[in-house]
């Protein structure tokens, strides 16, 4: 069983890194000059933010590296993952059923009242 467990942990490790190079690439094409990456996967915030040796990871994390020596500004910042909600329901949520890539011009019923609920907390 312990096999699956990291395979398991392999395979979102995976998703992750795909979430950040899609993410990265689009906010190059689009021109942006600041970026700020968050996620909630410890494993992969390391990588980039403590420089981790390249050796046996995965070819993503050198794509997002290469992504990340253009002429711009990339941070990285671990959240919890109470703090990722609005990202973690669109995945649990049928929006992300397929990996094409989608732009919603305004926020989805579920998303507003996630953000709703942390205006209310935060006054």
């Amino acid at each position: 069983m312990h096999g699956v467990s990291g395979f398991r942990s392999l395979l979102a490790h995976d998703v992750e890194l795909w979430r950040i190079f899609i993410s990265l690439y689009c906010s190059l094409d689009w021109g942006l000059r600041r970026v700020m990456v968050e996620t909630d996967c410890l494993d992969v915030i390391r990588l980039f933010i403590n420089g981790l040796s390249l050796q046996g990871v995965s070819s993503m994390v050198r794509h997002i590296f290469e992504l990340c020596s253009q002429d711009w500004v990339v941070s990285f910042h671990h959240v919890l993952s109470s703090g990722n909600r609005v990202a973690d329901s669109l995945i649990k949520s049928s929006v992300c059923e397929d990996l094409s890539t989608r732009i919603f011009m305004a926020p989805l019923a579920l998303i507003s009242q996630l953000l709703q609920t942390d205006v209310l907390r935060l006054s």
